[in-house]
């Protein structure tokens, strides 16, 4: 029996409509928040990518990218991607990056770049453990305040993921190859002790952590005063550690604990 989930490309108008109203389901938007159909069929037809799974004829996951210039080359950037919540865990998320990415490197792009929250712990093992991005760009307050599912009202802080299509690592991960476990550095950047965020400022090291909530979503509406603290705390160390030439290549749980893992190398030798 065949699998009955598919992955498909689309151009028209009512397959769009469809595809931005299960956006605004996706992320418990007011549909007119979600993506504007009219310049999803324009990029769709000039150079980007409407790409959305189906279970048999059901649309279940949707996402869309389109051209940008950035850092001196032409990127896709994908501006969304997401799954409705009683298919996540299966794959499905990952499937659409894996045709996301043979579509792009067919169109002569090189390099698939997005935002995500730093502190969502399932963001973050999903695109540096699943997919093999690496991560040395903070984005202070990208989109505004949100208030959904996802975002408990604090600035919309982002790290800019770097996919690059080609290398070895991101192969390794597309044929499912299990990513070696980094060990955890002894010098933490930002850690929680109690209600307190402790930071530590960058030295000459060549490796650091910074912890993360197992549940950012969470602690936003059950300690608001915490979550500020520690998104605060990781904005200031993670802005000064990319400054220095450290990049995010790892993510790791630890003690029920989470902590992106930092390198001090040049991104180009990922």
């Amino acid at each position: 029996m065949s699998d009955p989930i598919s992955y498909r490309i689309l151009t028209e108008n009512a397959d769009l409509e469809q595809a931005s109203r299960l956006e605004a389901v996706i992320w418990g938007w007011d549909v007119q928040f979600a993506s504007p159909t009219n310049v999803m069929r324009v990029s769709a037809l000039k150079g980007g990518l409407v790409l959305c799974a189906y279970d048999r004829d059901a649309m279940i996951g949707m996402s869309w990218a389109f051209p940008a210039y950035t850092d001196g080359q032409w990127v896709l950037w994908s501006h969304v991607a997401g799954v409705l919540p009683e298919y996540r865990g299966q794959g499905i998320g990952a499937g659409i990056k894996w045709a996301q990415r043979e579509w792009a490197l067919m169109h002569g792009y090189r390099e698939i770049r997005w935002t995500f929250d730093p502190m969502q712990a399932g963001n973050a093992n999903f695109n540096l453990r699943v997919l093999g991005v690496s991560i040395n760009k903070y984005l202070v307050d990208m989109y505004g305040t949100y208030d959904d599912a996802l975002n408990p009202g604090l600035p919309t802080d982002r790290f800019e993921a770097r996919w690059d299509l080609a290398s070895d690592r991101v192969e390794r991960a597309r044929q499912g190859a299990s990513p070696a476990v980094s060990a955890l550095p002894d010098t933490v950047l930002v850690r929680l002790d109690g209600d307190e965020v402790v930071t530590r400022a960058t030295g000459s090291q060549a490796a650091a952590c910074v912890e993360i909530p197992a549940s950012f979503s969470t602690l936003g509406r059950e300690n608001r005063g915490v979550a500020e603290r520690w998104q605060t705390a990781l904005r200031t160390q993670l802005t000064d550690a990319f400054e220095r030439g450290f990049v995010i290549d790892d993510f790791l749980r630890h003690e029920d604990r989470c902590w992106y893992v930092l390198k001090r190398r040049a991104l180009s030798s990922l």
